[in-house]
């Protein structure tokens, strides 16, 4: 079936774009790893001084995939999914995009906490233009036709100019840790993903060559 080899295909690109997004959240929960240990180790001080390599990656980069459904998409519409012969990869097929739908929440989520928790507590005493500045450094100047955000950012280092003071309170950790563990959930979901795909390309191999 001439359609599954377009289903590969993407299939495969998805895979790519999953690699990019998991290193992109392994990145984000070192920073606020190391983030949450420099605003504990002074918990009493209002600000707190840290590398300014971790302010983009720990407070306010949200990375979010966009898959590509459009060949899967087309093979279910023209009704010829039910021709595919492996049960599993029909099933598959059929329910790859709320695969995707779970492990896209939890950024969804993350990203929510960030923008309506931690912000707030931070526009005042935080300096936004650093940030502004590591968003131009990071993003801006690597762009490149055909990559997703994540991969041209995989390989990249988060640019710094040394230290720089960071508002410290117990709200800010709770927050920090709360944005954690929504991105460290997306990690475990994401694994699943790839394992998910890793089997439907196999079965495609097989469909196609059987």
């Amino acid at each position: 079936m001439a359609e599954l080899s377009s289903v590969r295909r993407e299939l495969a690109r998805n895979l790519e774009l999953v690699d990019a997004e998991i290193e992109s959240l392994r990145r984000i929960e070192g920073a606020t790893q190391a983030l949450i240990a420099a605003l504990n180790a002074a918990p009493g001080a209002p600000r707190v001084m840290i590398p300014d390599s971790l302010l983009l990656p720990a407070t306010m980069w949200s990375p979010t995939m966009q898959p590509s459904f459009g060949a899967v998409d087309a093979l279910i519409a023209s009704g010829r999914l039910a021709e595919v012969e492996e049960p599993a990869l029909r099933l598959g097929l059929a329910g790859l995009k709320d695969v995707f739908a779970d492990a896209l929440e939890e950024g969804v989520i993350a990203r929510d906490i960030t923008l309506e928790q931690l912000t707030p507590l931070t526009r005042e005493s935080g300096e936004f233009w650093r940030l502004r500045r590591a968003v131009d450094e990071f993003f801006v100047a690597a762009e490149e036709p055909g990559l997703s955000p994540q991969e041209r950012a995989v390989a990249r280092p988060f640019p710094t100019h040394g230290d720089a003071p960071y508002p410290n309170s117990r709200a800010i950790r709770n927050v920090l840790e709360l944005r954690l563990l929504w991105y460290r959930a997306g990690l475990s979901e994401f694994r699943a993903v790839v394992s998910h795909l890793d089997d439907l390309i196999d079965l495609v191999d097989d469909e196609i060559d059987g």
